[in-house]
């Protein structure tokens, strides 16, 4: 039978520092006797990465520049919302398509190429391109 289950508490660690543990106490009979499990769980890193997703996303959301995601397929995975305001296509409209849809014909393929080639090499592209408006 479960007591208590789910709760975070700070635990001081061996070196004298604080951790955030997600803690679970369970009663249990060992050779006929009550007793009482307690497993605690470090979540210290996983509270931090994502107060930092956090921190990422609103850095996203509130940013003026447009953004757009991809994935591997150059596919659109995700757009901020200056990116709907600069290019006026909704996030419902652009997610799943190629960001070819906002190609102006400004640039030629070895441009896009390298582009591309980077994003592979490096994981990011960051840079200006003359887009057209929806």
């Amino acid at each position: 039978h479960t007591l208590t289950q789910g709760f975070t508490a700070p635990v001081r660690d061996r070196n004298g520092g604080i951790r955030q543990c997600e803690m679970s106490a369970h009663r249990i009979s060992i050779d006929g006797e009550d007793c009482v499990l307690t497993i605690a769980r470090d979540i210290t890193e996983r509270q931090l990465m994502q107060e930092k997703l956090q921190q990422a996303a609103t850095v996203f959301e509130s940013t003026a520049e447009g953004v757009m995601i991809t994935d591997t397929r150059q596919r659109i995975t995700a757009v901020n919302r200056a990116f709907s305001e600069i290019t006026g296509y909704s996030e419902q409209e652009a997610l799943g398509r190629s960001p070819s849809l906002l190609s102006s014909g400004q640039h030629d393929s070895s441009f896009y190429l390298a582009m591309w080639n980077q994003l592979e090499r490096d994981g990011h592209w960051q840079g200006e391109i003359w887009n057209r408006r929806k």
